[in-house]
């Protein structure tokens, strides 16, 4: 059932913002400022070239399958299921990003939700919320095959 609560009108300099539309605009602003998503080519180094299976193997299962999931809504557990079923898939599929440098824009891709920051004196102030980002998972497992 949605939640009933509501976020009161934001104060932005002398303005007030009642509408979700325009609360809409307030937070995009303040927690993602670069708003336009471009592809992003991933450094090429050469140690980029020696990823092992493993290594992708460990990004994926060292997820908790607690984390919700993206966009696509394809979580840790299906994802481990595919890896059970068709390793070389998704094998290929990560293998092929590194390689080419690319992550997809599906990878990038965040669902925000907004939170109230716990003992703000007024929640009509946006720094009073936070935005926390739900990312595609599998975007996750490349991004986490590449820090390590």
């Amino acid at each position: 059932m949605p939640s009933t609560q509501h976020t009161p009108s934001l104060v932005v300099g002398d303005t007030t913002i009642s509408t979700i539309e325009g609360k809409r605009e307030v937070f995009l602003k303040q927690a993602f400022p670069w708003q336009d998503i471009e592809d992003i080519l991933i450094p090429q180094e050469q140690n980029l070239a020696t990823i092992l299976d493993k290594d992708i193997e460990h990004a994926l299962f060292s997820q908790s399958t607690k984390k919700a999931p993206g966009k696509d809504r394809l979580n840790f557990k299906a994802i481990r299921l595919l890896w059970t079923w068709d390793k070389e898939r998704v094998l290929n599929l990560i293998q092929a990003c590194i390689q080419l440098g690319y992550q997809p824009k599906s990878g990038k891709i965040a669902k925000g939700i907004i939170l109230r920051k716990l003992n703000k004196p007024s929640y009509t102030i946006p720094k009073a919320y936070r935005v926390i980002s739900i990312l595609n998972c599998l975007g996750k497992v490349t991004e986490k095959t590449i820090a390590t």
